[in-house]
């Protein structure tokens, strides 16, 4: 089926931070589709993170989308960093790939390392420059403290994405919170937060529930 009809949803993963890294996105959506349980993909993403080959937010992305996937959704991957520019006159762009890849989405899982409780600059600046009216959306984030503004950047990026027309979502049962919450400071850290990588699958797979359901 192709991804994007209707037929089977599209969950686009969007990650605001500055320090992404892995910058395969077609090998990482493969490991993603491909990995069988969460033990399997925890066991990548130690040996990535442990090299320092994945940023902690992508580490989170990955998870959620694994969630994505499991609930029979089809994955794809933005880095902003790879697409977001300054157009010189003050106003954001967003490259012609990643325009279509967002308008093709259902479904977005938006991933960003907290920043004084908010999320990244580059993900409110994707935010401002797209449309998402429509798609489902969930977020999972990144504080280097166990409680360290995971949570209100969630609800302050869940609340743009209402306010822009998003349907927005938690990570559902059993702990029903905002989205996923990661604790790491130095990048590949997140590897010994099993909580915050668990959240982060329930986001996605809360994600595509709910788009199929749409």
């Amino acid at each position: 089926m192709e991804p994007g009809t209707g037929e089977t949803p599209l969950v686009l993963g969007v990650c605001a931070s500055p320090r992404a890294r892995f910058k395969d996105t077609q090998q990482a959506i493969k490991i993603i589709q491909e990995t069988e349980s969460y033990q399997d993909l925890y066991s990548t993403i130690y040996e990535f993170a442990s090299n320092k080959k994945i940023s902690n937010s992508e580490a989170l992305m990955w998870m959620a989308l694994f969630g994505a996937a499991k609930e029979g959704a089809d994955v794809d991957i933005l880095l902003l960093k790879e697409v977001l520019a300054d157009a010189g006159d003050g106003a954001d762009i967003l490259n012609e790939d990643g325009r279509k890849t967002v308008a093709k989405a259902d479904a977005m899982v938006l991933a960003s390392p907290v920043y004084f409780g908010d999320c990244s600059s580059w993900m409110s600046r994707f935010l401002a420059a797209v449309s998402i009216s429509g798609k489902v959306v969930g977020v999972v984030s990144v504080g280097a403290k166990r409680n360290g503004g995971q949570e209100t950047n969630n609800i302050f990026t869940l609340m743009t994405a209402l306010s822009r027309g998003g349907v927005v979502v938690g990570n559902g049962p059993p702990t029903s919170q905002y989205g996923g919450t990661g604790w790491a400071g130095d990048v590949g850290a997140i590897l010994d937060d099993n909580f915050g990588l668990a959240t982060s699958l329930g986001t996605g797979k809360r994600v595509a529930e709910v788009a199929r359901q749409l």
